[in-house]
């Protein structure tokens, strides 16, 4: 490797010569030619602004200077690291120079020089593959570039090669890298980091949910909230619930249960069970489920809530009832009035017994309250 050496260089290369196992000598010498590189690039830029006539060749003199220099460096910290493989200092100096050297560059008109700079963080991490702060800067880097692949077999390979007590970190950047990828590639990466880590389900529907894989996010809800029963809050059922009734069908069979379950914790998933019966074509059985939750709640606002999504019902239901009665042929205009009167005195008894549910509802809250 040839150096283009300059009278100051000298000093430093009989010092690096005597003591070539020091890393201090190395880095004084790489911390001299870096110093003459913005002394040079300061001293061009200067005589740019002076020589207004021939900026373009002042501009290409420049560039080649600067080129010349950073690849003096180069050089020198590759014969640094000839004699001081192992050092991670100075592999860590190294590489964040080359990266930087890189800024603001496309990978797709440079990939030579990326694909460089990645064997050089490939033959850092044969000696380094310890250190988990050189697989985080590696990843970053391929992130940024095409090949989506060889970055998810870096990370792969990082948490092979890194302490257990250091995979929280590793996972950090996975995680981040996967959703920002998404599809099948971020379902897969963020499942397996379940699996090793059960308490992130509620983070993972999260992501499955941004991507628009709902029965995925539901099975991650149920899940965890299976797991944490006792101390799982309303909130995390109402999150459920909503997703439930946004899209019927996520939980399959299943559905009926996990609400019934979920009844006790949120009172919307009282109506979400309503609901999920009607749309199946059982009405009777979304009427006892309404009956069933007026006389189960316990709070007023919950009353509230789960009352008018029972009246609203009953509205569709007689109007439903006056439709078909409007189609029904003579023959059958009976048996529609009679079926629309069914319907509209429901509706009518239900609005009648507010004052009487909500009264119970006070009582079973408050039970000592004589004057409720």
């Amino acid at each position: 490797m040839d150096i283009d050496l300059s009278d100051s260089d000298l000093r430093y290369e009989q010092e690096v010569s005597r003591t070539p196992y020091k890393l201090s000598v190395w880095q004084r010498y790489i911390s001299h030619k870096e110093l003459e590189q913005a002394e040079s690039s300061t001293s061009n830029t200067g005589s740019s602004s002076t020589a207004s006539t021939s900026t373009a060749s002042t501009s290409t003199a420049s560039t080649k200077t600067k080129i010349t220099t950073q690849r003096s460096v180069f050089i020198l910290y590759e014969r640094a690291l000839q004699r001081l493989p192992g050092s991670y200092k100075l592999w860590k100096q190294y590489l964040d120079r080359r990266r930087s050297a890189l800024r603001g560059k496309n990978p797709l008109h440079h990939t030579e020089h990326f694909v460089k700079v990645n064997l050089c963080y490939e033959r850092a991490l044969l000696l380094l593959h310890r250190m988990p702060r050189l697989w985080l800067d590696y990843g970053a880097f391929l992130a940024a570039q095409p090949d989506v692949g060889a970055c998810r077999r870096a990370y792969d390979r990082a948490l092979r090669a890194v302490a257990v007590t250091q995979h929280a970190r590793i996972w950090h950047a996975y995680l981040r890298f996967a959703r920002a990828v998404g599809g099948v590639a971020c379902e897969r990466v963020w499942a397996r980091w379940v699996g090793m880590w059960p308490q992130g389900r509620a983070r993972f529907a999260g992501t499955c949910m941004a991507a628009g894989l709902w029965a995925r996010a539901a099975q991650m809800l149920v899940d965890d909230l299976g797991a944490h029963a006792r101390s799982a809050n309303g909130e995390a059922w109402a999150q459920l619930v909503r997703l439930v009734r946004a899209h019927p069908g996520v939980l399959g069979g299943r559905t009926e249960p996990v609400l019934r379950d979920g009844a006790r914790a949120c009172a919307a998933a009282w109506p979400a069970l309503a609901a999920h019966l009607a749309a199946q074509g059982k009405p009777a059985r979304a009427r006892d489920v309404f009956e069933e939750a007026l006389a189960a709640v316990g709070r007023v606002a919950d009353f509230a809530a789960v009352f008018d999504a029972y009246a609203a019902f009953e509205q569709e239901c007689a109007a439903a009832a006056l439709q078909r009665q409007a189609e029904a042929g003579r023959g059958q205009a009976g048996r529609g009035q009679a079926a629309a009167d069914l319907a509209l005195a429901r509706l009518e008894r239900l609005v009648g017994r507010r004052a009487l549910l909500a009264n119970a509802v006070v009582l079973r809250q408050r039970p000592g309250d004589v004057d409720a």
